[in-house]
């Protein structure tokens, strides 16, 4: 699939897929404040990706705009990751 980018191709030991959609399902954004949780504390680490290009109409879903410091902001795109996460004192691994 020419969209998506994948940067590593991880060993991963029966690993079910916890997903989240963000918009109107995603309700307060409990399910994809739920996901980028379990990525930072986990760790997790970023294995692919989806070029939002083709997957997003950007008059309907714009990007968001944090200040990090006085006169200076940061622009976060919409995005479609997928991270794994090893976990070597269980059976399973997981992608998220």
């Amino acid at each position: 699939m020419e969209n998506l980018v994948v940067h590593e191709t991880p060993e991963l030991r029966d690993p079910p897929l916890l997903m989240a959609f963000g918009g109107w399902p995603d309700a307060g954004e409990a399910a994809t404040s739920a996901i980028k949780y379990l990525v930072r504390k986990l760790p997790a680490k970023k294995f692919a990706e989806l070029n939002p290009e083709e997957f997003y109409d950007f008059t309907q879903t714009r990007p968001r705009t944090v200040l990090v410091a006085p006169g200076e902001r940061m622009v976060h795109w919409p995005a479609n990751e997928f991270f794994y996460w090893r976990d070597t004192e269980a059976e399973r691994d997981m992608l998220l």
